[in-house]
């Protein structure tokens, strides 16, 4: 916007130039064309290159409101801690070493690439502020839907305001209590057919080597694929499959350095729809693939509720709820029916519903089965907590009256929760752009 500004004012100003030069009548050395453009770009780059450094320069050093803030002060020219952040060995290392060095700031202030002041929200009172009590004055950065749009569509993810809160009413049976505890029966099967999978390769010492993120991947796309689609996908134990969403998959998230190169230039010009080369065509099959299942799961859905929505009503069986009586057991069968509690105007269309699917898939699966590696990474490289997380899970187990633990038991043990909340701590398996504020609100 402020190149846009910074335009009109250039072209102004040579306007201005213009009439002024015709009422003197003066001679010029070169065309008028040629010297109103000139100057127009002479005027443009010194306002915009003043603007810049007033940006870049000034502002963050001397006008800043947040300029006193805790913080690290050893930046580099024009990059700030930008550097350190890009070559630092993991995505949170700098972080944790602000959060140590100031622990009780709600905020620590550093500066990024171009000098852009970015907050660090630093203790659970900030969080809750920014979170939950003000969480609609910010708004989430446009890069990120150039960054992870393409994948996931534009579903909840990228939703603001009221039509966000709209649809978060929508999709929250999925994660309220009663639905997790129906759901328990497939982690139970899922992780069992994960055992197996294992088993399968181990040798004559019980000792199996595999690849964790491949096998975690098909454990959590298929757990995904019976709770978010209402389909049972097989990767574990299919050699056959119908719907081959991880291969797809694979094809996004694991690109070729080219494809790669190409998804970056992407985020700043959009060259993806024209560039005739493979590792740019592979990724659009593989994602039109993706949103072609998609779409035909929501079809034959819609299809299959509505058919027997008049079976009841021809029965006059017809009630409230979910057609089958239970409430519905996944994410699709929930958005069809929740259509009926809604305006014309304001229920979710077949696009709505293909979008939410695509962030819930490819979120899902993904993020889980990296939290899932570094767990098992941990278990691997400290055998004390693994024999721990071993004795707690027996004890409880010892006790039980289920041949599988329920909810209630899963929730008392206490120190694998806790076990996890910290590798989701350290190892967060979702990174996203800051948001932006919508407006300075009162923290």
């Amino acid at each position: 916007m402020s190149s846009h500004l910074v335009a009109l004012a250039a072209l102004a100003e040579v306007v201005a130039w213009a009439a002024w030069h015709k009422s003197l009548s003066l001679d010029l050395a070169m065309p008028l064309a040629l010297t109103l453009v000139s100057r127009f770009f002479a005027y443009f780059a010194l306002q915009y290159g003043a603007l810049k450094f007033y940006h870049v320069v000034v502002y963050p050093n001397y006008v800043s409101p947040l300029r006193h803030l805790p913080g690290p002060k050893d930046n580099f020219p024009f990059m700030g801690q930008g550097k350190k952040l890009l070559t630092a060995s993991s995505p949170i290392e700098d972080y944790v070493k602000w959060g140590n060095t100031w622990p009780d700031a709600p905020f620590i202030r550093h500066l990024t690439l171009g000098n852009m002041e970015v907050l660090l929200v630093n203790t659970p009172e900030a969080h809750r502020e920014v979170l939950q009590t003000h969480c609609y004055s910010f708004r989430k950065p446009d890069i990120l839907y150039r960054l992870v749009g393409e994948i996931i569509g534009r579903g909840l993810l990228f939703t603001e305001g009221e039509e966000h809160k709209k649809q978060r009413r929508i999709l929250a049976g999925l994660f309220s209590a009663s639905s997790i505890k129906r759901m328990l029966p497939i982690f139970h099967e899922k992780a069992r057919s994960l055992t197996k999978f294992l088993e399968q390769g181990l040798d004559e010492n019980r000792r199996v080597t595999f690849e964790a993120v491949d096998a975690f991947s098909k454990m959590t796309i298929d757990v995904v694929g019976v709770t978010v689609l209402g389909v049972e996908l097989g990767n574990l134990s299919a050699s056959d499959k119908k719907m081959d969403f991880l291969k797809c998959y694979h094809r996004l998230f694991n690109q070729s350095p080219l494809g790669a190169l190409i998804g970056f230039v992407n985020i700043y010009v959009p060259v993806r729809k024209w560039l005739p080369v493979e590792a740019n065509l592979g990724f659009i099959r593989a994602n039109a693939e993706l949103r072609r299942m998609v779409s035909m799961c929501v079809r034959e859905r819609v299809q299959e509720i509505e058919e027997k929505q008049r079976r009841q009503q021809a029965d006059g069986k017809a009630k409230e709820g979910s057609v089958d009586g239970d409430g519905g057991r996944d994410l699709l069968t929930m958005m069809v029916e929740e259509r009926r509690n809604f305006k014309k105007e304001d229920e979710l269309t077949e696009e709505d519903m293909v979008n939410h699917l695509l962030t819930f898939l490819a979120a899902g699966h993904e993020t889980t089965a990296s939290a899932m590696t570094w767990a098992a990474y941990i278990l691997a490289t400290k055998p004390g907590v693994q024999d721990k997380i071993r004795a707690e899970i027996s004890a409880v187990l010892a006790t039980s009256a289920n041949a599988e633990p329920d909810l209630a038991e899963i929730e008392r043990l206490h120190y694998l929760n806790n076990f996890c909340r910290e590798v989701l701590r350290l190892f967060s398996p979702g990174m996203a752009p800051p948001p932006f504020p919508t407006a300075p609100p009162l923290i």
